[in-house]
């Protein structure tokens, strides 16, 4: 037979809390570049985004109905999509892919 496993529950000396390595982004950061490779499938700049008016939008199309449950794993699974993370067009070929939309149940 084994033996109880035995482990204590806080390190005796506290925890170690580690090396500060945090540094804050400068106060003006408009000379950063940031460089990535174009022909990269894992790493994508984006265009800056417009400024939200303040006004929500109505009347938009419903892209995807899904049926039953939805998690975030059906939403974009993880596995070999996560190297895709850091690029949004080929992570968007992950999206939704598992989910069980009302056109693939009927």
């Amino acid at each position: 037979m084994l033996d109880t496993p035995y482990g204590d529950e806080l390190p005796a000396n506290g925890f170690d809390p580690g090396q500060d390595t945090y540094q804050p982004p400068p106060a003006d950061g408009s000379d950063i570049s940031v460089d990535v490779n174009p022909e990269s499938n894992r790493l994508e700049l984006l265009t800056p985004f417009h400024k939200w008016d303040g006004q929500d939008y109505h009347d938009l199309q419903l892209l995807v109905k899904v049926q039953g449950k939805c998690t975030t794993d059906h939403i974009s699974s993880a596995g070999p999509w996560l190297k895709f993370r850091g690029h949004l067009n080929n992570i968007s070929n992950n999206f939704l892919i598992t989910l069980p939309t009302l056109r693939t149940v009927r």
